[in-house]
């Protein structure tokens, strides 16, 4: 994990990748091992055992210029946030560098990436964009009020956003294409969000 952060720490715990929950066959299978630091570990586990998908409480940001955008699968968020001039975390990035695949990605490396994307998190400096769906309305609010940060919402119509997927080469548009309406069935808007039109 500390890799995927470009910093090298000496590791110090033999982390579970497939949490055990008490299988003695995953508990000592020794291709289910990794090392991580023990921050990296403390951090993966807070994911495992409470499958939140809000921050953790203790997550203390060092940027001051923090923005969310938000918005559908293919509304064009990371499009929009590459052209900016300040740091980007991409949690479809963290994945490709943990696991080595661009979108099916087994879910046993999701606590990892998250452990990674928080850290990144608590440790950029500067004007830094975090992207992310939040079609909920809680979850959302509590990122914002955590990160003391800025909501900025990618406005791309659903049918844009399918037609969009249908001209990658993405696996799975079914699953896809059901996440796309998913989103927008269960949005809510705050009230604080700005704007981006990019279609």
């Amino acid at each position: 994990m500390c890799l995927a952060m470009n910093r090298q720490t000496p590791a110090t715990v033999v982390d579970h990748i497939i949490p055990h929950c008490g299988d003695s066959y995953l508990f000592w299978d020794s291709n289910n091992y990794q090392s991580l630091c023990d921050r990296c570990h403390n951090s993966k586990t807070w994911y495992e055992t409470t499958k939140s998908t809000r921050l953790p409480n203790n997550i203390k940001p060092k940027s001051k210029d923090i923005t969310i955008l938000f918005g559908a699968p293919c509304s064009g968020k990371t499009t929009y946030a590459n052209k900016q001039d300040c740091k980007v975390i991409d949690f479809d990035d963290i994945k490709r560098t943990v696991s080595g695949k661009d979108y099916d990605m087994p879910p046993h490396y999701i606590p990892t990436c998250i452990a990674i994307r928080n850290k990144m998190i608590e440790q950029s400096r500067g004007k830094l964009i975090i992207i992310a769906t939040l079609p909920n309305a809680r979850i959302r609010e509590h990122w914002l009020t955590k990160l003391k940060a800025k909501a900025l919402m990618m406005v791309t119509p659903e049918h844009i956003c399918i037609s969009r997927l249908k001209s990658t080469d993405r696996p799975n548009k079914r699953g896809q294409i059901a996440l796309i309406k998913r989103w927008f069935q269960e949005f809510m808007p705050l009230g604080n969000e700005s704007f981006i039109k990019m279609y």
